[in-house]
């Protein structure tokens, strides 16, 4: 979508620099229709040049959309997954932009009217009114489009860095994951792993340089897996949705999940299956106006759990949601023979050296068991982080693309426009007017064209927001200083760009220009 509307901004950029130029030939063409040429060999020029910017512009679009792609792919999750360029659509792009250059600049010469051939040769202002406006309104188009794309890149960049920035109740930066199945060793899927076995793991793991830990759970933030049911709470009547987990008894403080209330699970004799642990958000969501939730009974799946304790919240599921209720086991209830380690390293990140050197001492000490894949927690974050991160880059992208194209294209027509208007700036000057005056205006009408522009694309930009809310995340009303910021950058371009283009306004030679009215 955002590159479609990098296109319509090209377009319209084109559309009115080749109007622009059919309109200075119009005297050419109507000389050449008085000598008698044909319609094709008139309309030769505007085909060859069309075909000659088509080509190039063609070819520089493609070698720009390949650096681009490995650019992108780069710093997404598709590097090495797909092609640099499809030459299929790589050709239809380039037929496309061919195309749409040789109409472009063929169109004009079918506008002109051989019984105003008179008109053609004596005109001295060969833009009608019309085309005064439809290249306004082209501007316009543009400012309002590229204005869009700019706010809601912004919007997205901006959502993006405050996730990152919110507290997950851990720093998985620290962690490495590894997936252990036990099904083959156990030759029963339906076993758990006998609790000697995981000591002796978490034993080997211990003893690695640069560990300061290591749990087990039947799940890891972030991972994918998404278990709950409904949970029957004290003597309630309604069964509530809750997530489900089974951890060791050490899960939490690896973790670093602190306990809030309650006992933890060593405090209970070993084996001792029948007790759970929930999360804050459980207690406010479930036993706000009921109290505290301790030894308080619990129904799930037909079996009657205590709760032993309250411990804090992390967000294990979905970074850019609060913390949901959860309800962990105490292994090895509700387990099963795959299981999740996870390890606290003691310095402030996860090595991949640290992830082959756990590797490594998990299959010493178990060679039956299938090869762990030991990743760092950080990974499954930033595979969650990578399709927002790949949408606010394609749209930065396609921003920065409009808003050169903008930049051009309204210096274009400013620059035409005060060319346009010599023979009237210069009876304004003559009638005493300064050409700071004439700058003046039409920095002012510059502005007031980017203006309007400014108006429709910041409120197709708000639009735009319901389309990308699932990217949106905890945005403020302060957020709206980006659509400011976006206005700022884009009037001071809309001046810096009718400056310029205004300049020669002060090397106006007032009698010579009079003298040719």
């Amino acid at each position: 979508m955002a590159s479609l509307f990098v296109v319509l901004i090209v377009l319209a950029n084109v559309v009115s620099l080749f109007l622009v130029r059919a309109l200075k030939r119009v005297r050419d063409q109507a000389v050449s229709m008085a000598l008698g040429a044909r319609w094709w060999q008139r309309a030769l020029p505007g085909l060859a040049e069309g075909l000659l910017i088509g080509v190039i512009a063609g070819v520089i679009g493609l070698l720009l959309s390949i650096v681009l792609s490995a650019w992108l792919m780069h710093w997404s999750a598709l590097a090495g997954k797909l092609p640099l360029l499809d030459w299929r659509v790589a050709m239809y792009a380039l037929l496309l932009v061919v195309g749409a250059t040789l109409v472009i600049g063929f169109a004009p010469m079918l506008a002109l009217d051989a019984r105003r051939l008179i008109e053609y040769l004596a005109a001295r202002r060969l833009e009608t009114r019309g085309q005064g406006h439809l290249r306004s309104a082209l501007v316009m188009l543009q400012v309002a489009i590229s204005t869009a794309l700019l706010i809601a890149s912004l919007f997205v960049l901006r959502s993006l860095i405050t996730l990152q920035q919110t507290n997950l109740g851990f720093d998985s930066s620290r962690y490495l994951v590894a997936q252990l199945d036990f099904s083959q060793v156990l030759k029963k899927p339906d076993f758990n792993a006998p609790l000697g076995i995981l000591d002796t793991l978490r034993h080997a793991v211990n003893t690695v340089p640069g560990v300061a830990g290591a749990s087990f759970s039947t799940k890891v933030p972030f991972d994918g897996i998404s278990m709950s049911t409904n949970a029957h709470i004290a003597n309630a009547t309604q069964a509530d949705p809750v997530s489900l987990t089974t951890v060791a008894d050490d899960y939490f403080q690896i973790m670093g999940m602190k306990q809030l209330l309650g006992r933890p699970f060593s405090a209970y004799p070993s084996g001792q299956q029948n007790v759970v642990m929930v999360n804050r958000a459980f207690v406010n969501k479930y036993m706000g106006a009921q109290g505290m939730p301790i030894d308080e009974d619990m129904r799930i799946e037909g079996q009657i759990y205590r709760i032993a304790g309250v411990v804090s919240d992390i967000r294990a599921d979905d970074p850019a949601q609060p913390p949901v209720p959860y309800v962990y086991f105490r292994y090895p209830a509700q387990a099963g023979p795959y299981l999740e380690m996870t390890i606290a390293s003691t310095g402030a990140h996860a090595t991949s050296a640290l992830a082959h050197a756990v590797s490594a001492a998990l299959h010493r000490t178990m060679p039956q068991l299938p090869d762990a894949d030991v990743t760092p927690m950080s990974v499954s974050l930033q595979g969650y982080y990578a399709s927002r991160k790949t949408i606010a880059k394609t749209l930065g992208i396609a921003g920065l693309v409009a808003l050169l194209v903008v930049v051009l294209g309204i210096y274009a027509a400013l620059a035409y426009d005060v060319a346009l208007r010599r023979q009237t700036h210069a009876i304004w000057m003559a009638l005493g007017a300064r050409p700071a005056h004439v700058v003046g205006w039409s920095v002012r009408r510059g502005v007031t064209l980017v203006a309007l522009g400014l108006i429709l694309g910041s409120a197709a930009g708000v639009y735009a927001m319901r389309f990308l809310q699932r990217y949106l995340y905890a945005m403020t009303l302060r957020d709206a200083l980006l659509v400011l910021l976006v206005v700022g950058i884009l009037l001071l371009v809309a001046v810096i760009s009718a400056l310029v283009s205004s300049r020669s306004v002060y090397r106006l030679e007032v009698a010579e220009l009079l003298h040719e009215l």
